[in-house]
């Protein structure tokens, strides 16, 4: 499984972090420009009258698995900035920046709890920050298929 039970005493400051992304305006207009949504945190029900309650900022969790980024030309991404934190230096310390991992939203498909990757955290090649990438849902299943 790509997360894994973590005990107390490994606990490091990065396992747990609740941080902001920036969102940067498009230059040319001045707004942002987003392609793909973060998955919502439940399956919807067709039977049900109303949507389950959500909270304002998605819950993103990440796979410690290094996996290879995966961009197709003419397939968008959305790429947003972390804010500094425990984990994005983690990150930068490893100096890995043509690995990435995969982010997922809890209970974002059907019949599985972790739900598919929705996009990865990746270092950026300078090693200055680290970047969140949007992509598709399942995207490693999707992208080869075009």
């Amino acid at each position: 499984a790509p997360v894994e039970a973590i005990s107390k005493s490994s606990l490091q400051p990065w396992h747990c972090c609740h941080k902001l992304i920036y969102v940067r305006p498009n230059p040319k207009t001045g707004v942002p420009i987003g392609h793909w949504p973060i998955p919502e945190a439940f399956w919807p029900d067709q039977n049900s009258p109303t949507l389950p309650p959500r909270s304002a900022h998605p819950h993103v969790r990440f796979s410690c698995l290094d996996s290879e980024p995966m961009v197709i030309d003419k397939v968008p991404f959305d790429k947003y900035e972390l804010e500094p934190s425990p984990l994005t230096q983690f990150i930068l310390e490893r100096k890995s920046p043509h690995t990435c991992w995969q982010v997922f939203v809890c209970n974002s498909a059907k019949y599985s709890d972790l739900g598919q990757p929705c996009g990865y955290l990746k270092a950026s090649t300078a090693l200055n920050c680290v970047n969140l990438f949007v992509m598709p849902y399942n995207y490693p299943v999707l992208l080869p298929l075009l």
